[in-house]
């Protein structure tokens, strides 16, 4: 098995049906528990602008909803404008 590079990788990510997950993830750098917890109203659209305020998390099985870890996590992460992978 080889291991994936950026090169390799970067097609089977576009493909995936959770594209814009992953792109938050690595190049905005959400948590996981932020990508959870954000709303369409976290989205600027004009602005071009994502703001998480909450995050989601799971303790002792059972899921809780709250604000996010840090203050850094309110501040709004810049979008750009990307093509289509498809």
């Amino acid at each position: 098995m080889k291991p994936l590079t950026p090169g390799r990788s970067s097609g089977r990510i576009a493909r995936d049906g959770l594209f814009a997950l992953w792109w938050l993830a690595a190049l905005r750098g959400l948590r996981r528990g932020e990508i959870c917890g954000l709303r369409w109203v976290d989205l600027d659209l004009e602005g071009g602008a994502l703001t998480a305020h909450q995050q989601v998390c799971q303790i002792n099985g059972r899921v809780h909803i709250g604000p996010v870890k840090t203050p850094a996590g309110n501040a709004p992460s810049p979008l750009t404008r990307q093509r289509s992978p498809c």
